[in-house]
Parts: C-alpha cells; structure tokens; sequence
C-alpha cells in the first residue's frame, strides 16, 4: 500500500537512506534531523509503501520554485529492488504533485542506482553523464497530465 509518509516514518526511511548509492546526500549518514526538517515544510512531499506494517521504499522531495519538484530521496529496501515498487512509489508520487499544480519534476542520481533506460520510459529526460540529472514535464500542451 502507497500512503503519505508522517514523522513516524522517518527512521525506516533513515534506513532505506544508508543504502549505497542514497548516501550521498550526508556524508555522515544522519538523516534522522534533515527528514525531520523536510517533514515540517508545507512544501515536503513523501509517499511510503508499505506492507505487512514494514516500509518497503519511499520517496521525498520539496516543491521548489518555477511550478517544480525536487526528489530528493527515491529507494526501496534491498530485497525489493527491481520489483514494482519504485515505479509504482513514482507513479503516486507524480500523481500527488500534479494535484498540487506542480508543472515538472526534477531528480538527481547516479547510472549505477538510477537506470537511465527505465527512466526513459516513463518520460524523464537525462543526459549522457555517470552522475545524470532527471527532468520530467507534467504538462502537455499546456495541461497538466
């Protein structure tokens, strides 16, 4: 089950964090006060999927200026990955900005944790670096999708 993330929430995603390829963000590995931080914005948008009361993966991010959306955090615990469950944690997550007239979308990761091709498929536009950027419009035509 996908359902927004509440402070409660922030040590299995603390967890999730530690894993390589996500701790870039803090050198020394303490998220616990940024989520924090993050949780208390108004502008904090977090999703977490969840099953049998365990945190499987979670996405946090922050509206930022210009309509935008910045992810700040996209994984899922090691046993899970290549399943479902970052594309459908994704999927939700776009969904609940468009709701919040968020107009785009932008992310930052490297190949070896972001595959660039299953990027592509579901509309986020890179470029040809080992540390790639992520952008993806929510509009189309003028329309939010």
């Amino acid at each position: 089950m996908i359902r927004e993330a509440n402070i409660d929430d922030i040590e299995s995603i603390c967890i999730i964090c530690e894993q390589p390829g996500l701790q870039s963000y803090n050198k020394d590995g303490n998220y616990k006060e940024w989520f924090m931080e993050l949780f208390n914005s108004e502008t904090t948008v977090a999703l977490v999927y969840e099953s049998d009361n365990k945190i499987l993966g979670a996405v946090v991010g922050e509206n930022i200026s210009c309509g935008g959306n910045l992810i700040w955090m996209l994984g899922v615990i090691p046993e899970k990955h290549g399943s479902i469950i970052a594309p459908q944690l994704l999927n939700h997550y776009e969904n609940e900005c468009m709701k919040l007239g968020v107009t785009w979308i932008y992310c930052e990761g490297y190949v070896e944790t972001i595959n660039p091709n299953k990027m592509a498929k579901i509309g986020y536009l890179t470029n040809d670096k080992i540390y790639r950027t992520y952008v993806k419009n929510l509009l189309i035509n003028g329309k939010i999708t």
